[in-house]
Order: C-alpha cells, then structure tokens, then sequence
C-alpha cells in the first residue's frame, strides 16, 4: 500500500512539474497564440534559453525538425528579426 502512495505521489509532482512549466511558458507566450508558425518559431528562439525547444515545441504542437530548418535560415534575416523585436520594445 505504501509504495502504490508512493508512486501516485511521485505522478502527481511529475504532472504538477509539466503543469508549471506549461503555465511559465504561456505566461511568456500571450502575445503569439493566435500568429503564425513564423511567429512560433521566433518565440521558440527568443525563449530557448529558459524552456527547452522540445517542450516549447510539443506545447505549441509544431514539429522540432521545422523550427530548426527555420533556425538555420541565413543570419540577415534573423538580425532583421531581432532588430524590429528592439524596435517594438522600445
């Protein structure tokens, strides 16, 4: 009996874990969820850092081999990218 409390226990702080995370990365992503997947990949790469792609991914159900053909795109276009980001933000 012990270890089956055990183990409901251990489920439940993995699903509170992916909840938490689930509700970060929304918080972070507001301003994107009715854009395009150009969109999607833009928050993936300005928030890589803090969330892994994998999960930034499977939340926003695009596939991680098409965020990384976009990512490979030529630089021009992602310093473009970043410089209209500063521009909002500022």
């Amino acid at each position: 009996m012990k270890i089956k409390k055990e183990e409901e226990i251990a489920q439940l702080k993995q699903e509170l874990k992916e909840t938490q995370f689930e509700r970060d990365l929304l918080k972070n992503s507001v301003v994107i969820l009715s854009k395009t997947r150009q969109d999607i990949y833009q928050f993936i790469e300005l928030n890589k850092l803090e969330f892994s792609v994998e999960k930034i991914c499977k939340v926003f159900e695009v596939s991680r081999n098409a965020y990384y053909n976009w990512a490979k795109k030529d630089a021009s276009e992602k310093k473009a990218f970043k410089s209209l980001i500063l521009k909002k933000i500022i």
